[in-house]
């Protein structure tokens, strides 16, 4: 699950890699989009195994948009009852 994750996040995370980096040379780029892919997968298999029984999209929408609003430097985060808003 975790390969078929990682795949499936790459080509995402590649172009936000591209954005938030800028130019890197290949194998920096590479490595990045892999460890954020993977990192990505992680947070998923936590929210599917260690989750509430039902899980919640929603929070895992919340979880992921969190991560990906502090890598982006936002400081405008607003989360309220656990959610963001």
């Amino acid at each position: 699950m975790t390969r078929a994750l990682n795949s499936l996040f790459s080509s995402f995370q590649r172009q936000a890699v591209r954005k938030l980096f800028g130019e890197l040379d290949q194998g920096t780029a590479e490595d990045l989009t892999t460890l954020l892919a993977g990192g990505t997968a992680a947070v998923i298999n936590d929210w599917l195994i260690d989750g509430d029984d039902p899980i919640d999209p929603e929070e895992l929408t919340d979880r992921l948009l969190r991560l990906v609003l502090v890598l982006a430097g936002s400081q405008h985060v607003r989360v309220e009852g656990g959610r963001v808003r």
